[in-house]
């Protein structure tokens, strides 16, 4: 009889051991959980005295009521909870979803901007497009990123009213800061007749543009090396987003974007045009004299795609009304020797079918006016006055 006694006890132990502790109150500092329910059930779920669906409900909780954890995952299917109303039983652990605690104004959580081009961008509960959305934002709209890995395809994000959720990461742009000096100055440079560039959501000219942004506007460029065509950039107005390399120009450390040249014409006078011919829009009329900023020397056989030093203006000149200015646009000298004959040749153009320009012979020096004019070549100016491009393989330093 004593020893069934001491083995009825032993069970007894046992089993008050694998129950659940009960907390005193719901106010407790217990981790906080919030009602998921799905749209099939009506946005509501029930609370069971044992860990299954058999019985009664011994309460009813709706959507965004807090519960709080008494023992999470009882078995596969159920947690242990308390509710407001004090009641504590089981409840479906996949249709609770835990609540965590984080400040829109925590200055640690960086900004991203929505770029959707959507009337409304939605949160959701979950890293899916499934189910009731926490919340709806519109195109513009700054989040704060608690955690960009949180899911392959979603962030975990907090918008401005305090909800929280699950965002697709193509949603999002970071916010970069236009003031941070160690992004590199590059000024719009457009060589279309509107003058103009488009910023994108991605490295393609897919889809509708973020941002314009006008001939002169100085950009800052994040990472210039993330496609072959398309840098990363951001604007004066804080758009972060992607634009074409060969439509912005790197600034210098003068601010000015090329050689300086100036115009030299018989009539005194030369006008700048919106397209590289007579018979386009006339910008304006250059004097003899003016500076002008060589942004493409190559931009077409008899013009030049330039910046106007005096009033920004951008346009084509003829390269025959410019001449290197008396403040010296060389920025070094370097010999001519050419590994495979004793001569190279000048052209027009940055490649060897464009219009030969000249023979010059090894040991001749030349003027680099734009070593990075291109991959191959450097934009040169001869001991002849002419100025065009060579081989960067067939030029050495002078020492």
């Amino acid at each position: 009889m004593k020893r069934c006694l001491i083995a009825f006890l032993l069970v007894l132990c046992m089993l008050t051991a694998a129950l659940p502790a009960v907390a005193s109150s719901y106010e407790d500092d217990l981790p906080s959980y919030e009602v998921n329910a799905p749209a099939n059930q009506r946005g509501r779920l029930y609370m069971y005295q044992s860990a299954s669906s058999s019985g009664n409900p011994i309460a009813t909780y709706y959507n965004g009521t807090v519960l709080k954890m008494l023992q999470l995952a009882v078995n596969d299917t159920y947690s242990y909870v308390i509710g407001p109303d004090q009641k504590s039983g089981y409840v479906r652990t996949a249709w609770l979803r835990e609540v965590l605690y984080y400040s829109y104004d925590d200055e640690a959580l960086e900004a991203y901007r929505i770029i959707a081009n959507r009337r409304s961008v939605y949160m959701f509960p979950v890293p899916s497009d499934s189910g009731s959305a926490n919340a709806a934002y519109s195109q513009g709209t700054i989040l704060k990123m608690i955690d960009y890995d949180a899911d392959k395809t979603y962030a975990l994000v907090i918008g401005p009213d305090g909800a929280y959720g699950y965002m697709r990461k193509e949603y999002l742009m970071k916010v970069y800061d236009y003031s941070d000096e160690s992004y590199a100055p590059y000024r719009v440079t457009s060589t279309y007749s509107t003058g103009y560039l488009y910023m994108y959501a991605k490295p393609n000219s897919n889809g509708t543009p973020l941002a314009t942004y006008y001939n002169d506007t100085l950009l800052r460029v994040i990472d210039y090396e993330v496609s072959r065509d398309f840098c990363l950039a951001v604007g004066p107005d804080g758009q972060a987003g992607y634009v074409r390399k060969e439509l912005i120009s790197l600034e210098g450390e003068d601010g000015s974007l090329g050689p300086v040249f100036e115009v030299l014409s018989s009539r005194l006078y030369v006008y700048m045009y919106a397209k590289p011919n007579s018979g386009s829009t006339n910008l304006g009329r250059c004097d003899n004299g003016e500076e002008i900023e060589i942004i493409n020397w190559g931009a077409d056989s008899a013009y030049a795609f330039v910046r106007s030093v005096k009033n920004s203006k951008y346009g084509y000149i003829e390269k025959k009304s410019l001449i290197p200015s008396s403040l010296s646009p060389v920025k070094g000298y370097m010999v001519i020797r050419s590994q495979s004959r004793s001569y190279v040749y000048l052209y027009e153009k940055a490649n060897s079918g464009s219009k030969n320009l000249g023979r010059y012979d090894n040991g001749q020096q030349v003027g680099i006016l734009d070593w990075n004019a291109s991959e191959d070549y450097a934009l040169v100016y001869t001991a002849d006055e002419k100025i065009g491009f060579m081989q960067k393989a067939s030029l050495a330093s002078l020492f």
